[in-house]
């Protein structure tokens, strides 16, 4: 499978240090730390959460309608690995999502998000 790199390759307020000795930077990692990558047709982005939130969403900044990347019209969210129907909402300042009553695994946490 190939990797393409969305607009940008991420959002987040903490950096992961590169290097044999780096190895705790990713210890600060958490839901608002995000990175993304899309389809070759360009019309999906997956969005992949480094953290479960504390809350009961998640959010998304580059992905509000007013973000200065010009994401579009989000037609549909999913979240991999979970069956349950989640709601979602984009506003001008963040895509939110609800999240599952249960993790779907234990490290990152991916929304696959489909433009109209």
């Amino acid at each position: 499978m190939l990797i393409r790199p969305w607009k940008t390759f991420g959002e987040g307020p903490h950096t992961v240090k590169s290097g044999a000795f780096a190895g705790g930077s990713t210890a600060t990692l958490d839901s608002g730390d995000i990175r993304f990558t899309h389809n070759k047709r360009g019309d999906i982005v997956y969005a992949i959460i480094l953290g479960w939130p504390a809350g009961d969403r998640f959010q998304i900044r580059s992905l509000g309608t007013a973000s200065p990347l010009r994401p579009g019209v989000v037609a549909n969210v999913e979240f991999l690995g979970c069956v349950e129907k989640l709601d979602w909402n984009q506003s001008a300042e963040f895509l939110t999502a609800e999240k599952p009553s249960a993790k779907p695994c234990d490290f990152a946490y991916t929304r696959k998000i489909r433009f109209a």
